[in-house]
């Protein structure tokens, strides 16, 4: 997983539990501030197959833009795309997919 953000901000790392923080809001969009906007890349694989489980493999690449826009309210914009390998024919899966989030702190 890859992560950048384009207003500026950082996400704060604690190394003594190995945790991400929030992403922080400097500018949030309710008091005239374009919010914290966050570009993520993401890709995956799993393979299904154990012993006599015949499962496949898959892999999935995943980009998407976070909206914060608030330390309480995001939006997420995901596009999915993904392949399917077992017995030896493939099948892609491709998502689109938006969120609302509300954080309860």
């Amino acid at each position: 997983m890859v992560s950048y953000f384009i207003t500026g901000e950082s996400r704060p790392h604690h190394t003594a539990t190995s945790i991400f923080g929030f992403a922080p809001v400097a500018r949030p969009l309710f008091k005239g501030g374009p919010g914290t906007w966050e570009l993520v890349f993401r890709a995956s694989t799993l393979d299904l197959t154990n012993g006599t489980l015949k499962g496949g493999s898959f892999w999935r690449i995943t980009p998407m833009v976070n909206w914060y826009m608030s330390k309480i309210l995001r939006m997420e914009f995901i596009y999915g795309y993904g392949v399917l390998d077992r017995y030896g024919l493939q099948g892609a899966v491709q998502f689109f997919q938006g969120r609302l989030q509300l954080t309860v702190m």
